[in-house]
């Protein structure tokens, strides 16, 4: 598709997908736009993600207990762009919606960023956790 053909505000485009079954779900981030006549999406690159994560909530009896991301993937040509940052606030939306923790395992070149979207380091080198209980004030 040509860009300049269709004019529009451009937005990223979020899909979360959960299984409840499961407890597992996916979280992915399209490259669109809103034409503004139609009020429709177009695609402005492809139609693959330009950035996805997976994810999982853990149960004891019939609470939940914590969130745990698998993967984190970023599309070279937008990263440093806020799509990974934009991923995980939905995570940890999430995670204070169910009141629990977000726990996962880093690879070392992306130890910077979790550290920079607040979570903290709960096992050296690369088990990171948010608790949404530390963010409340008062």
């Amino acid at each position: 598709m040509d860009v300049n053909v269709i004019r529009g505000d451009k937005m990223p485009h979020l899909k979360i997908v959960f299984d409840t079954n499961e407890n597992v779900g996916e979280i992915f981030i399209y490259d669109t736009f809103v034409h503004r006549k139609t009020k429709k999406e177009a695609y402005l690159t492809q139609k693959e993600p330009i950035a996805k994560t997976q994810f999982f909530i853990t149960e004891k009896g019939r609470k939940y207990v914590e969130i745990g991301v698998t993967d984190l993937w970023v599309s070279e040509d937008f990263r440093k762009k806020g799509f990974g940052k934009l991923v995980m606030q939905m995570i940890f939306a999430l995670a204070t919606f169910y009141d629990v923790p977000v726990t996962l395992c880093s690879v070392s070149q992306a130890i910077g960023f979790y550290k920079k979207v607040g979570m903290k380091i709960l096992k050296k080198p690369d088990v990171f956790i948010w608790n949404p209980k530390k963010k409340r004030k008062p």
